[in-house]
């Protein structure tokens, strides 16, 4: 395709491609990337602003959220995002679960279909629109949450896990090879098959109830991975050291030369 002859020429040209996973990475190089000009290099998360504690007692009153348990589903409303999926697995937890869906970027018509299916399982009490979450504030939005979800149908490695796991919140992701990279040796029982609802529900409903101590500590190895992948200060000092790498190949004339 047209598409593909144009990534290959504009890849195969390129003097740095940076993927924000490994997959993506290989996926470039098939594409035609000199391997030894691509970096991978995660996107980035604060560890400072997006760490573990309590979110206010205003914000969970706000949201009429009193004595319930949370599953945040924060990607865009979009069909890509299989939000029905999260749905229908709320629909066999226990009845004190919410499940919150963020207003960003929506799709009316996926939108539309999201509150039929509501209706259609009965659980506009148990199904929560939230407004657009302000940047400065997500992070007490993660530490409300008892257990945060993700179901691309095809992604990277999002900044939201990154996000959600440098809090400590536990997340269940639908299977894909970037999400093997971020949580294999971390919370492995977390990827299930994004499609299967009832796979998630038992992914979520096993972390919901999880002992306070185990809790704990899958927080302490979730915040430790994505400060491993995904630290912000240090990730954009990487591309800093890059960028400056390839400016000196230029002075230097290598790049005229190529």
């Amino acid at each position: 395709s047209h598409a593909r002859v144009w990534a290959r020429r504009t890849l195969s040209n390129a003097a740095l491609v940076t993927a924000v996973s490994a997959d993506l990475a290989r996926a470039a190089i098939e594409l035609g990337a000199v391997p030894e000009r691509v970096r991978l290099v995660q996107f980035g998360v604060d560890p400072q602003d997006f760490k573990p504690g309590s979110a206010p007692d205003s914000l969970r009153a706000d949201l009429a959220l009193e004595g319930r348990r949370v599953v945040l589903s924060p990607r865009a409303l979009r069909p890509n995002y299989r939000h029905e999926v999260a749905i229908r697995a709320t629909a066999s937890l226990p009845d004190d679960v919410t499940l919150l869906l963020v207003d960003w970027q929506p799709d009316a018509q996926y939108r539309a279909q999201l509150v039929s299916l509501i209706d259609e399982l009965d659980l506009g009490d148990r199904v929560r629109f939230l407004p657009s979450i302000p940047h400065d504030v997500l992070a007490d939005y993660y530490r409300l949450s008892d257990v945060v979800v993700s179901l691309p149908t095809s992604d990277a490695f999002p900044v939201t896990a990154l996000e959600a796991m440098a809090c400590g919140t536990p997340i269940v992701m639908g299977e894909l090879p970037s999400v093997h990279e971020g949580l294999d040796g971390v919370d492995g029982g977390a990827i299930v098959p994004g499609n299967d609802a009832a796979a998630v529900a038992a992914a979520i409903r096993a972390r919901l109830e999880m002992a306070a101590p185990e809790r704990a500590a899958l927080g302490e190895r979730l915040r430790a991975r994505a400060i491993e992948r995904g630290d912000m200060r240090r990730n954009l000092l990487e591309m800093e050291e890059l960028y400056r790498g390839l400016a000196a190949k230029r002075r230097s004339g290598w790049l005229r030369r190529r």
